[in-house]
């Protein structure tokens, strides 16, 4: 699996997921974004629209040209798929 290559860290600090209760909040991970590479520009935040959808995404605006180039977001979320599909056996059985 690659990884993205790792600078500053303001692209990993910009991570966050939408719809879930706790955990990073889209402003938190801006703020860690632009207090690893201050200055860093963000895009909007994405909001889920239904109410058990999350999102993952990335808040700097460059994470876009770093995933088409060193996929980094979906070889993650394949690698964690059997972990989901184990949680959604336990909570339906």
């Amino acid at each position: 699996m690659q990884k993205a290559r790792v600078d500053t860290g303001a692209m990993r600090s910009s991570i966050y997921v939408a719809g879930a209760s706790g955990g990073d909040t889209y402003s938190g991970a801006v703020a860690a974004a632009q207090g690893a590479r201050p200055g860093v520009g963000a895009v909007p935040a994405r909001a889920p629209s239904r109410k058990l959808e999350r999102i993952v995404a990335v808040a700097v605006e460059y994470a876009y040209w770093v995933e088409i180039n060193y996929p980094f977001l979906g070889p993650a979320a394949y690698a964690e798929a059997p972990k989901l599909a184990a949680a959604f056996v336990q909570l339906f059985k």
